[in-house]
């Protein structure tokens, strides 16, 4: 345990860019809440040339929206920086051969390439959670201190309650999607351990020649279909429902019934056995 968690912060060290693309985007959205807090209030809104009130009780509902977008951007962000770093996990430590420094180290094959998937699934993910929840919690006294008293007692329920629950949902979903997700970072490290060069290219590159190829010979899209599905499809998966209120749109945010789909067992056994052949290539092979 101590040597990954090693590992991990070895990781983190030579990335920087986990920590600070979600600092950077926490403090401009707290710039922001600042700025709107100045000049704009939400209890107030022009529709059809006349003024609209929200009213009090639908102003926690509204701070609320603006919260899950910022929160939704941030692992959107995240998940691009995850996918550059899968793609270069391996590749780079044979290019500027570090991996032969490394294989002088008492460290296993598995427990390196295990690491850096870990740090895609798990720790990077829970980084941007943290950095989320502070930057939702500061943002929510912005909030209560420009709005005054009214937006105080109309938010004390959404802060105690709904706020909390979403979190909750999040965290869960953190977990959940590292498993769903975990076919994709395996096969991305083994592009990575495996080609010469252009490991990013290599890495979307067969996807692509495949769903093209299906379409062109067989005249068919499953494939595109099941690599959306995969990738960005996750809530489609989930039985249909409909978004009624905050309460409507938490249970769209609860993905623990991914558990019980095959499709998801399926692929983590797909993904440990491209991890596998991802141990044995790069214990075999240095570029040196």
């Amino acid at each position: 345990m101590k040597t990954m968690v090693t590992l991990v912060r070895r990781e983190f060290w030579e990335h920087r860019v986990f920590l600070i693309a979600p600092a950077v985007m926490s403090v401009l959205y707290l710039a922001l809440s600042l700025l709107a807090g100045t000049r704009f209030s939400p209890t107030m809104f022009v529709i059809d040339g006349s003024e609209t009130s929200l009213g009090p009780a639908m102003q926690p509902t509204f701070y609320l929206l603006l919260n899950i977008v910022f929160t939704m951007l941030l692992y959107a962000l995240m998940a691009v920086v995850v996918f550059a770093y899968l793609c270069d996990a391996l590749y780079n430590e044979r290019k500027d051969r570090s991996i032969l420094f490394w294989k002088s180290m008492p460290v296993s094959d598995s427990m390196t390439v295990l690491s850096k998937l870990l740090v895609a699934l798990i720790a990077v993910p829970l980084v941007v959670f943290a950095f989320a929840f502070v930057a939702n919690v500061l943002s929510f006294i912005v909030f209560r201190i420009n709005f005054g008293p009214v937006a105080v007692s109309a938010s004390d329920h959404w802060a105690s309650l709904d706020w909390l629950h979403l979190q909750a949902l999040l965290l869960m979903d953190v977990l959940i999607l590292a498993l769903w997700f975990a076919p994709i970072a395996a096969y991305q490290l083994l592009v990575s351990v495996a080609v010469p060069r252009a490991a990013m290219v290599w890495t979307v590159l067969p996807p692509l020649i495949l769903i093209f190829g299906q379409r062109l010979f067989f005249n068919s899209w499953s494939l595109a279909g099941f690599t959306g599905d995969r990738l960005g499809g996750v809530v489609r998966r989930l039985p249909n429902r409909d978004i009624d209120g905050v309460a409507g749109l938490f249970d769209k945010a609860n993905l623990i019934e991914l558990l019980w789909l095959p499709s998801l067992w399926i692929g983590l056994a797909a993904a440990a056995l491209m991890l596998y052949v991802t141990i044995r290539i790069r214990r075999h092979r240095d570029d040196a």
